[in-house]
């Protein structure tokens, strides 16, 4: 995904010499303000298939960013989220 891609070149840019220590960001998590039986829905086009994932009791929902895909996934949400996070990784 391009946005990641960028975020981590950006992230790395400032840490200058201490970027061999970087962590990269490979998964985003989508944070819902409801929760409960109505749970909200993330639905992910990745290279034309679709993956559909529901948000847990807590109205999070974390999807792993497919480093593979040629382009950007068509995100559809049931719901607009509070906040999406790009979460580090070692």
């Amino acid at each position: 995904m391009a946005g990641l891609k960028e975020a981590n070149h950006l992230f790395r840019k400032a840490m200058g010499i201490l970027a061999i220590l970087a962590p990269q960001t490979k998964d985003l998590t989508f944070v819902f303000a409801s929760s409960g039986s109505d749970r909200p829905e993330v639905r992910v086009l990745w290279n034309g298939s679709p993956e559909t994932k529901v948000a847990d009791d807590a109205g999070m929902l974390t999807l792993r960013v497919n480093e593979s895909a040629k382009e950007n996934p068509e995100v559809l949400v049931s719901e607009i989220p509070e906040k999406i996070l790009a979460v580090p990784q070692r």
